[in-house]
């Protein structure tokens, strides 16, 4: 990703005039424009100079990344995108990875592994990556590490099918938990599956696959838009649709392939697992 300084030499020539004039106005303008779109502009326009590092030494002149990492704290999702964005570039450089560590970098990125936007997240996480270092040890904890690597896995890999084969067995055993020896579960040729089982299967691949230990479930809304039957083949798919600090996911039960016997959607939160032997 670097270039050389005979690359930079050929790409720019010796005396690169105008650059740094440029990215001083960019900066002046956003510091002191009223308008809410011109803002916006403006800091895509420098987020932009972040992907190259033949700009970094301006940037750094110029105290842009002050600019970046305040803007951090705004209300406007765009700003806060574009300057996320700008970060996770920069952090790529070890002069100014270390000057994001030692100016509330960790704690300004950490929050925003809640926001709503899903770029910032992924720039946050991507960040916070770039910044466990040995001089970051006591600001990056376990806990954090544990929440990037939860949200990391849950931005890549967003669906799991699990497929579970119910038996008369099955519905019996529930029944015997529960209490619900319902007759439409026993009294025809056909046993119908416990809605509630069908659920628990749900909630087997969510507290145990995705997203795995840790996850309490915190609201649910489903349906059943058919039966389902002893001797069907369910196949549950999980789906994550929002991985914040209060995620979301959908998920769906078909039956050998062909109805869907149980839709629904479910909020929930990770929690650190501190197990002591």
């Amino acid at each position: 990703m670097f270039s050389s300084k005979k690359q930079l030499i050929k790409r720019t020539g010796k005396n690169p005039v105008g650059r740094y004039d440029f990215l001083k106005l960019l900066a002046t303008e956003f510091q002191t424009t009223k308008s809410k779109e011109a803002r916006e502009q403006v800091l895509a326009n420098l987020a932009n100079f972040a992907y190259d590092p033949i700009n970094y030494g301006y940037i750094r002149q110029l105290q842009i990344i002050d600019l970046f990492l305040h803007t951090l704290s705004e209300n406007n999702i765009k700003l806060v995108r574009f300057a996320a964005a700008a970060i996770c570039n920069l952090c790529a450089d070890p002069i100014n990875k270390l000057y994001i560590l030692r100016n509330q970098g960790i704690h300004l990125l950490t929050s925003l592994l809640s926001s709503q936007d899903e770029d910032t997240v992924l720039s946050a996480i991507t960040s916070l990556i770039f910044l466990l270092i040995p001089e970051s040890k006591n600001e990056i904890t376990a806990e954090l590490i544990e929440k990037i690597s939860v949200l990391s896995n849950c931005e890549n890999n967003h669906e799991i099918s699990v497929f579970k084969k119910i038996t008369k067995d099955d519905i019996l055993n529930f029944a015997k938990l529960t209490g619900d020896y319902n007759p439409i579960h026993f009294g025809t040729s056909n046993n119908l599956v416990h809605g509630a089982l069908l659920n628990g299967l749900v909630s087997g691949v969510i507290g145990t696959k995705m997203p795995g230990p840790g996850t309490v479930v915190i609201g649910q809304n489903f349906t059943f838009p058919a039966p389902c039957y002893a001797g069907d083949t369910i196949e549950i798919k999980v789906q994550i649709v929002s991985a914040r600090k209060i995620m979301k996911c959908e998920y769906v039960c078909i039956a050998n392939e062909k109805k869907i016997v149980l839709k629904g959607n479910a909020t929930f939160i990770k929690r650190s697992l501190n197990v002591k032997a």
